[in-house]
């Protein structure tokens, strides 16, 4: 009986480890493919109704963004080309077909085009 529990508890760790890692290897993939692209996203971001828009660019291997007037914000991977920074509450979605970002905060979003 002892040796039962002993060899389910056993599988029951086990399963639990290997799912752990998977997670751990997937997060670290999207955020390295990330990394990668960075280069590729960096800006300044600007529409119509917003002329000044916003400079993208990368620091520390980091996305940064700057809105004129605004401190620096750093933002986080979120998914391919999704960026996010809880302190600003905002989302950057990148779209490299057409060159332009949709920046989402507190629920109003902006399509921006690089300049």
């Amino acid at each position: 009986m002892k040796t039962k529990f002993l060899s389910l508890l056993f599988v029951l760790f086990a399963g639990y480890c290997a799912t752990a890692q998977a997670k751990d290897k997937k997060t670290a993939t999207v955020e390295t493919v990330q990394q990668n692209d960075l280069d590729k996203i960096k800006g300044n971001y600007v529409s119509k109704e917003n002329p000044n828009g916003m400079l993208l660019y990368v620091q520390g291997g980091k996305l940064m963004g700057k809105v004129p007037g605004q401190a620096s914000i750093a933002f986080e991977p979120a998914g391919r080309n999704t960026f996010k920074s809880e302190k600003a509450d905002m989302i950057v979605q990148y779209n490299a077909d057409k060159k332009q970002v949709i920046v989402t905060q507190k629920g109003a979003t902006q399509t921006l085009t690089l300049q």
